[in-house]
């Protein structure tokens, strides 16, 4: 178990506001060893003092934040079109950021890449650069940091991304998947999500369809590679599919599908109000089925019927108190999240159906950056980190 120091800090970094007479009243603290144990974050930057409550008889209570400023993580994402840098404080918060067009040949350009992207990022910070936080959009296995598969270098197998870094930095480091790192950004930023300890099915809508279960103990990971739904065979005699095998759910109903699918009707001359007709990107044709295109409309319940069947199948193994849509652009979510409910609603259990709240997500842009930062942040905090991570990073 955590120390009280660790718990403490936890506490006032999914709490933020909240006050030394309440954090030892509600985790059944000493008052005076809470205070003492404040007063120690302060003096290391983890925590800030707020302004006390004006318009209060008595001395006025002081509220705890976790210190913004003191503290930032490297954040790295990458895919077809490139990568991007981030530094990114506790709250999820970009405070800095470039991108970089080219793809590296292979692992050791990726980690050069990311050492000279800390170089320029940090340059003149006044904050403390703690830890590396990578998004993979494959397949990963966490607790080592290897890229098991890569779904963009196809001759990457079992990279040991994260002790290369930590070989190069010295500083804590994360690799997980671009579905949970958005899962768990999304989690952190949905205060009602965060605070109840609720659970949180996430999907993950894009070229590539990923699941991720969020509760109040962090990503539900299984054995090590839950939530690869999108690579789960629907047809067998359907397209060719990245992983090798023939008609995934990803394959399918992915925006590749659906761009590909779009871009054929168009040439056939169907009437649309799409305007791209020999490339259409997936967000104009999301946004025309909003707006009442029917082929529009017709494209997008094809390619959500296979991902209805796997929501409700979903939905109805986890129960999770809510299921939020992710996707690249706001008509992708509405769109999505509109599909998604028909589908709970019509293929569970009433029971189920009724108790479960739909939501629309953030957008993908920087979700994936502030989410690998915020678990870089939580492995501090409930793995002791805290009282040598300073030293770490000198």
């Amino acid at each position: 178990m955590p120390s009280k120091k660790a718990q403490i800090l936890e506490h006032i970094w999914n709490y933020p506001g909240d006050y030394r007479k309440g954090i030892a009243s509600v985790m059944g603290f000493n008052p005076n060893m809470v205070s003492d144990t404040v007063r120690e974050l302060v003096s290391e930057g983890w925590v800030a003092e707020g302004q006390p409550e004006t318009g209060r008889t008595g001395r006025a209570p002081i509220p705890l934040y976790f210190d913004r400023e003191k503290h930032l993580v490297l954040s790295v994402s990458y895919e077809q079109r490139g990568i991007k840098f981030a530094l990114v404080n506790a709250a999820g918060e970009i405070i800095r950021q470039t991108d970089s067009s080219g793809a590296p040949d292979d692992p050791e350009d990726l980690v050069e890449a990311i050492l000279q992207a800390k170089d320029s990022l940090t340059e003149g910070i006044s904050g403390r650069l703690i830890g590396i936080g990578v998004s993979d959009p494959g397949m990963v296995e966490c607790d080592s940091g290897q890229i098991v598969r890569s779904s963009l270098f196809p001759d990457w197998h079992n990279v040991p991304l994260g002790r290369l870094l930590e070989e190069r930095t010295f500083l804590t480091v994360i690799v997980e998947t671009s579905s949970r790192t958005r899962a768990f950004g999304q989690y952190r930023m949905m205060p009602k999500l965060m605070q109840t300890g609720a659970s949180m099915l996430y999907l993950d809508y894009g070229e590539g369809i990923g699941f991720a279960l969020v509760t109040s103990d962090g990503i539900w990971r299984g054995l090590g590679f839950a939530g690869e739904i999108g690579h789960v065979v629907i047809e067998r005699d359907g397209p060719l599919c990245g992983c090798g095998a023939r008609g995934c759910l990803e394959v399918l109903s992915n925006t590749l599908a659906l761009e590909t699918k779009a871009a054929e009707l168009l040439a056939q001359g169907i009437n649309s109000i799409i305007q791209c007709r020999s490339n259409p990107p997936a967000e104009e044709i999301f946004q025309a089925a909003l707006d009442g295109d029917r082929m529009a409309r017709g494209l997008v319940d094809e390619i959500a019927s296979h991902l209805g069947l796997a929501v409700a199948f979903l939905v109805a193994a986890f129960h999770p108190k809510y299921f939020v849509v992710g996707a690249e652009s706001a008509a992708t979510i509405t769109c999505l999240c509109r599909r998604a409910t028909a589908a709970v609603h019509d293929r569970t259990l009433p029971e189920i159906a009724s108790s479960i709240e739909i939501l629309e997500g953030r957008e993908f842009q920087s979700l994936a950056l502030s989410g690998a930062a915020m678990m870089v942040f939580q492995k501090i905090i409930t793995t002791e980190e805290t009282v040598n991570v300073c030293e770490k990073a000198e």
